[in-house]
């Protein structure tokens, strides 16, 4: 009955045209659908971006997908 942490996905998108919030929220809602009730955190960043604190710490500690 304990709940689990919550999914943070960090995403490095092909392109910047790809890198948009419409898209981030698109997939969110998508990624929700299929795993339920689970809090899902998802940071889309464009190629070649400018890392963020946040960024350094999902790219240094996080498990690459592909």
């Amino acid at each position: 009955s304990a709940a689990g942490g919550d999914i943070d996905l960090h995403i490095e998108a092909e392109n910047a045209e790809l890198a948009t919030l419409r898209n981030e929220l698109a997939f969110t809602a998508e990624l929700k659908e299929m795993v339920g009730e689970q809090r899902i955190d998802v940071v889309v960043r464009p190629p070649a971006y400018d890392p963020q604190p946040i960024d350094r710490i999902a790219l240094e500690t996080g498990v690459p997908l592909l």
